[in-house]
């Protein structure tokens, strides 16, 4: 019996002087064992780069455009997603814009750009009369009769200093157009809203830009809702985003009337649309041109892809004609063209 007592002991001995593994060996196997998968990953991705690259300078011209395509494609959605953190779709951007079909359509520019003139290519040509107001960050195709902006122009750059530091957060009006007033645009929802941003004038000409951006003959009876839903994020990427990827970008944007026009009390038109154009010059000389065309209702949830359209189109629906100064084939081409994608 004691016999048998001493074997159990030795027994439970041997068990209880097992070792036991911690939780910081879990831990420590679990990422060795994320390393190892990480490190292959890499492996992997390095091969698969390799291979595409090979694929790439070796394969023929028409193979090339399908690999473009096929990474635009690839790119794009990441590019736009809400999801995406800034920075990530800033690297996003920038793999996009060194893909060489991403320029989309480009014409010959010529003598393009010399000089500060914000208007590219000319005034654009309209049948109606139409006043020029001359501002420092922007010119403004006003019609009097209507007491309505038809066209601002403005070229955003590198910003610049301001030495007026104020800014106003209300509709100013204009000493040049006497007739027109803030209480002439309020009507339910209806406010003045800037056609030119205020966020994308003060980014390059400072609180003066801000300021020329709150004036009564930039705005137009809008809501509040379609400003900050649509307008606000559209002009945005463009004025701001646009001039920080490309350099320096001119853009043209204004009301669009619809035939049976619906007026206020005071009898301002409330604009059916929006355009908004903006013209590149590439390094090499070339002229390109992206355009939008946004209605004022109806845009609930669409992505801003969805108001892609073409230069002639905004000059049918709003009887202007852009770029007067350039060549007709050139003109005629660029004008037609939808671009796909986003810049």
């Amino acid at each position: 019996m004691a016999e048998r007592k001493r074997t159990a002991k030795k027994k439970t001995a041997r068990k209880t002087n097992t070792p036991k593994r911690s939780p910081r060996d879990h831990k420590g196997n679990e990422r060795s064992l994320l390393g190892k998968c990480l490190r292959l990953l890499c492996i992997c991705f390095l091969i698969a780069l390799i291979a595409l690259s090979a694929v790439y300078y070796f394969s023929s011209f028409e193979t090339r455009n399908q690999l473009h395509a096929a990474a635009i494609n690839m790119i794009n959605p990441m590019r736009h997603a809400n999801w995406m953190p800034k920075p990530v779709a800033a690297l996003f951007n920038t793999l996009y814009d060194h893909i060489p079909s991403s320029d989309g359509l480009i014409v010959d520019g010529g003598e393009l750009g010399r000089g500060d003139n914000p208007i590219l290519a000319g005034i654009p040509q309209t049948r109606k009369s139409v006043r020029i107001l001359q501002n420092t960050s922007y010119v403004n195709l006003f019609d009097e009769k209507e007491r309505q902006s038809l066209c601002i122009i403005y070229r955003i750059g590198q910003p610049t200093e301001s030495a007026n530091n104020t800014r106003s957060d209300q509709a100013l009006k204009d000493p040049r157009v006497h007739n027109l007033n803030a209480s002439d645009m309020h009507s339910n929802e209806w406010l003045p809203q800037p056609i030119a941003l205020p966020s994308a004038l003060s980014e390059a000409f400072g609180s003066k830009g801000h300021n020329e951006a709150m004036l009564l003959s930039n705005c137009a009876p809008l809501t509040q809702d379609f400003v900050g839903r649509v307008w606000q994020p559209l002009n945005h990427m463009v004025a701001i985003n646009y001039p920080q990827r490309f350099g320096e970008i001119w853009i043209y944007s204004g009301p669009v009337y619809d035939t049976n026009r619906s007026k206020l009390a005071s009898g301002l038109q409330i604009p059916n649309a929006l355009y908004l154009i903006a013209f590149d010059i590439t390094d090499s000389g070339g002229l390109r041109a992206i355009a939008f065309l946004v209605p004022t209702q109806g845009y609930d949830g669409r992505p801003l892809s969805d108001y892609l359209t073409s230069i002639k189109k905004i000059e049918q629906v709003t009887g202007l004609r852009f770029l007067p100064e350039i060549g007709y084939d050139a003109k005629d081409v660029l004008e037609s063209w939808v671009s796909p994608t986003l810049w």
